[in-house]
């Protein structure tokens, strides 16, 4: 009959502490890769990561152009107003052009839409 052989006591122990060593250091080694991971999804990702800034500052330009749009478009609807309210020749233009008006004996002439296009 053959014996199985053991292996002593103290290399079974030696062999239990270095796989306990290797085990320990993967468990390290994973746990800061996990650490990492998490840092990095937070400064990126996280809700004052960069790419929430990135998006948050083209959001802002983007209203800054609206705003200076609309505070063009403002300051032209003033200077109309106050043409409207002191400038009697815009007053004038406005009313004939936007509004279809002559003046007394003034001659009107009046062209179809299509005038002056060659059919073919």
């Amino acid at each position: 009959m053959t014996q199985l052989h053991r292996k002593p006591r103290h290399l079974e122990k030696k062999e239990y502490q270095s796989r306990r060593i290797i085990l320990q250091r993967r468990l390290k080694q994973a746990l800061i890769a996990l650490a990492v991971i998490f840092v990095l999804w937070m400064f990126i990702g996280g809700d004052m990561g960069l790419w929430t800034m990135w998006q948050s500052v083209r959001y802002e330009k983007k209203l800054e152009k609206i705003v200076l749009r609309e505070e063009k478009h403002s300051n032209e609807l003033d200077e109309k107003i106050r043409k409207l309210q002191s400038d009697t020749l815009f007053i004038e233009q406005v009313a004939r052009t936007n509004l279809g008006m002559v003046k007394d004996n003034e001659k009107v002439f009046v062209f179809p839409k299509n005038f002056g296009e060659d059919k073919k």
